[in-house]
C-alpha cells in the first residue's frame, strides 16, 4: 500500500500554525465557530451507529487499512446510505465525492457524487484537512458538528473517517455520518 502522496509533509504544508488545538487546531483559520466542528470527539466515539461501523471495519481490517471489498459485504449494507467516499485527486488538488449516500442526499438536498467535494463547501478547508490527514496518515478521526443541511435547518451529526484502500493503493477516504 502507499499514500497517493508519501512526499507530502502533511504537519508542515497543511496543517496552520501554531497547531495542537483539538487535532492539529484545523478549526483555528476557519471561518467556522470551533464549537459547531468537535474534532476527536468523545461524543462521536460513543455513537451506537460510529461504534457499530468502526467494530466491524477493526474486525475486518485488524490494523491495516479498510479495503473497498470490504465495505460491499452484506454486513456493511445497513451504513451504505450514510457513508461518503472520497478520492483524492492530484490533479485537481481536491477530493472527488466517489459515493454520497442516499440518507445525507436526502438531508442535504442534492447529490455531490461526482463532484469536486471541497471546491464550494464553506466547510472545505477544514474537511479537506482532515481528510488529508486520515489519508497520508492512516489515522480515524472522529467529529462532531451543527450542520446546516441546504434549507432544512441544523442537524447535529457524529461521525467518523477512516482511510480506505482500493487494489492495494490508499487514495479514499470513507466517512459514516451518524445523526443525533
Amino acid at each position: 500500500m502507499e499514500c497517493v502522496d508519501p512526499q507530502q509533509d502533511f504537519v508542515t504544508s497543511m496543517v496552520p500554525q501554531p497547531a495542537q488545538k483539538a487535532l492539529f487546531g484545523l478549526a483555528a483559520d476557519m471561518d467556522i465557530p470551533e464549537e459547531d466542528v468537535v474534532l476527536d470527539s468523545a461524543d462521536a466515539k460513543r455513537d451506537a451507529l460510529v461504534r457499530e461501523f468502526v467494530g466491524l471495519c477493526d474486525a475486518a481490517h485488524g490494523q491495516g487499512v479498510l479495503d473497498l471489498e470490504m465495505l460491499q459485504q452484506r454486513s456493511m449494507m445497513r451504513f451504505w446510505s450514510a457513508l461518503v467516499i472520497l478520492r483524492w485527486e492530484p490533479a485537481a488538488g481536491d477530493f472527488l465525492c466517489v459515493l454520497f449516500g442516499t440518507m445525507l442526499r436526502d438531508h442535504y438536498g442534492g447529490d455531490c457524487t461526482g463532484k469536486m467535494i471541497f471546491a464550494e463547501n464553506p466547510f472545505g478547508g477544514l474537511f479537506r484537512k482532515v481528510n488529508r490527514h486520515v489519508l497520508c496518515e492512516r489515522e480515524t478521526v472522529y467529529f462532531s458538528g451543527t450542520l446546516g443541511w441546504r434549507q432544512r435547518g441544523f442537524v447535529r451529526y457524529h461521525a467518523v473517517i477512516l482511510p480506505l484502500q482500493r487494489r492495494g493503493v490508499v487514495a479514499e477516504t470513507v466517512t459514516l455520518v451518524s445523526r443525533c
